[in-house]
């Protein structure tokens, strides 16, 4: 068995509703995942051995992902986190959002190893950063879950199928039959009539993971999934292990966007509202560093009598852009302040509560090929600060707070209507 090399590392996003499905993630600079298995001690009064040890309680682990890219212009990856096949995206299509990674493994040798699986993760946040002018932008990704899987042996393939139901699948009872193959199904091991991972069905908008037996059962000797009760325009999302690939993907390259894209390729706005904006007159010049992050306090229900998530959903959303310069003039501050510099006294108490900023991402520095943009509305700046020291100069940084966000690949859609 040799070492795993970068190149031989090939992290997908399999989303769990509507149409789209498997995802390989481009650009990737690091993949940084952390499992803590939350497993606590149990001591009685009265036992003399293991230090009053009975055992261990085995409590649902705790998965964190985190995902860095190199900026290239496409808003695929945020579709599949949202689960959602559109052009534009708002933070509330991430709220009941799911996805399965899965990055398959091949060591040196070109030998494959196996996958490494992790089940109904959802997104916590992401960030987008422009360190400098001469900068790379870089995108970060994190994400939540508690499963934490390695598929070797036997089972080694992750496998990920769909079948969208018609009305001339629906026999008795509604129940469909999908006949599994290209390849065939391993049993799991930890339960030897299993032969199913994961079956989710998609109907209406909302996902749900299917229970064997109750919802679903599968023939090994004919090799068929028997889905009960289903509805014309049901997507069943099926997951199972395998000996060998089949028609399974591992990973799609994407050469047709830019390699990455720097910070000279950017345009970024800030104004108050008004009909046609963003125009040149809202340009912010002189921008030293910009980023702009989100993070969502999410509330991901259990029952009881299960471990599994059965309700996932975000409480609040929070937007924050951070911008830094240095301090030519007070154009941001008077922005903020929505007067001019001949108004005479810029009061920060009386500063704008409903300001916009737009980052727009083109292909190169020539701006002539628009790839997508952010919108973020409602903002309010919540730190205003600068520095000064001997032998430096002035240096100013702004923080804006918000709730909303816009992500979109069409550019008049960042346009005030």
């Amino acid at each position: 068995m040799g070492l795993i090399h970068f190149t031989k590392y090939n992290p997908n996003l399999f989303s769990w509703k509507g149409t789209l499905n498997q995802h390989s993630i481009a650009r990737v600079q690091s993949i940084d995942k952390g499992t803590a298995s939350n497993r606590t001690k149990v001591k009685e009064v009265g036992r003399n051995t293991n230090d009053g040890v009975v055992g261990y309680k085995k409590v649902t682990p705790s998965v964190t992902l985190g995902i860095t890219q190199k900026e290239y212009g496409g808003i695929d990856i945020f579709k599949a986190l949202a689960n959602k096949d559109a052009n534009t995206l708002t933070l509330d299509d991430f709220n009941g959002a799911a996805c399965d990674m899965v990055s398959y493994l091949t060591d040196n040798n070109d030998t494959f190893l196996g996958t490494k699986w992790y089940a109904n993760t959802r997104l916590t946040g992401f960030k987008i950063n422009i360190g400098d002018p001469k900068a790379d932008i870089e995108r970060t990704f994190d994400l939540v879950g508690e499963k934490d899987k390695i598929l070797e042996g036997d089972n080694k393939y992750f496998i990920w199928k769909t079948k969208t139901v018609e009305s001339g699948d629906l026999g008795s009872g509604n129940n469909v039959e999908i006949t599994v193959s290209n390849p065939t199904p391993t049993a799991n091991p930890d339960s030897p009539t299993e032969y199913m991972l994961e079956v989710i069905r998609y109907r209406g908008s909302t996902a749900t993971k299917l229970e064997v037996s109750t919802d679903y059962s599968y023939d090994n000797g004919t090799n068929t999934l028997t889905v009960t009760n289903c509805q014309v325009d049901d997507i069943i999302k099926y997951a199972y292990s395998a000996s060998t690939q089949g028609s399974q993907t591992l990973m799609t390259l994407n050469d047709s966007d830019p390699a990455v894209i720097s910070a000279d390729s950017v345009s970024v706005y800030l104004y108050v509202p008004a009909a046609g904006k963003p125009g040149s007159s809202d340009y912010v010049y002189r921008l030293q560093s910009a980023s702009l992050g989100v993070t969502f306090d999410r509330l991901d229900l259990n029952e009881v009598g299960n471990n599994e998530i059965v309700e996932r959903s975000i409480k609040t959303k929070t937007v924050t852009i951070d911008l830094g310069r240095f301090a030519i003039n007070n154009v941001i501050e008077e922005i903020l302040r929505g007067k001019t510099s001949t108004y005479g006294i810029i009061d920060i108490e009386k500063i704008a509560s409903n300001l916009k900023f737009v980052i727009k991402v083109y292909s190169d520095n020539t701006k002539s090929t628009f790839k997508y943009g952010l919108k973020a509305t409602g903002l309010s700046a919540t730190n205003l600060n600068h520095k000064i020291a001997v032998d430096d100069y002035h240096d100013v940084s702004n923080t804006l707070t918000g709730e909303s966000l816009m992500i979109t690949s069409v550019e008049a859609d960042l346009l005030d209507s």
